[in-house]
């Protein structure tokens, strides 16, 4: 979903079985990206009191089997996918890096027929915080089409175009406002 078209034809390489496999073996920040999940999983749950759940577990999409997502976890109470970064620094805004990681949110969200991603960062700096991005049909639509082009162009050895898809500003809801919610809800339903 990017404008690197560089990048997008070394994945359609290797998606055809064309080019090098992708490591990320000695990707310090892939690295700590990984050690640093479970750190995530209890920083979220002490501070919200949910459960995560599905922990690091493939998941397909129940049409359309070709679409798999690699979720970081499920909150067990709100059903929200559960995302992790680490990043090195803080300097950048919420709705910056929430936008920044919006195709792969959404991808993660259509394919669990989740309505939100609980989005967790640590930076190298010492801070750790969570955000909750909403589901977004239309770029969801939008990201499926480009994914299904870019299927075809594996399929068919034609090589991707860049998709040009404007990605949208994240839509974020203040934690506090969604457990509230949430809470409320649950003690609506019989």
């Amino acid at each position: 979903m990017g404008t690197d078209h560089g990048r997008l034809v070394s994945l359609w390489k290797y998606k055809r079985a064309e080019g090098p496999p992708l490591s990320l073996r000695h990707d310090l920040l892939a690295q700590l990206d990984n050690i640093t999940k479970y750190l995530h999983r209890r920083m979220y749950e002490s501070a919200s009191g949910h459960k995560v759940q599905d922990v690091r577990r493939p998941i397909r999409h129940p049409i359309h089997k070709w679409m798999k997502a690699d979720v970081d976890g499920r909150v067990r109470d709100t059903g929200a996918i559960f995302f992790t970064q680490f990043l090195p620094t803080g300097n950048f805004s919420e709705t910056q890096l929430a936008t920044a990681q919006m195709a792969q949110l959404q991808h993660l969200m259509w394919v669990t027929a989740a309505r939100w991603a609980l989005f967790s960062i640590i930076t190298g700096d010492g801070k750790w915080f969570s955000m909750t991005v909403a589901a977004d049909p239309l770029y969801q639509h939008l990201l499926l089409t480009a994914e299904k082009k870019f299927l075809r162009c594996v399929q068919t050895g034609e090589p991707p175009p860049i998709f040009g898809i404007e990605t949208p500003t994240a839509k974020l809801q203040n934690q506090a406002d969604r457990h509230l919610h949430l809470k409320q809800r649950a003690a609506s339903v019989p």
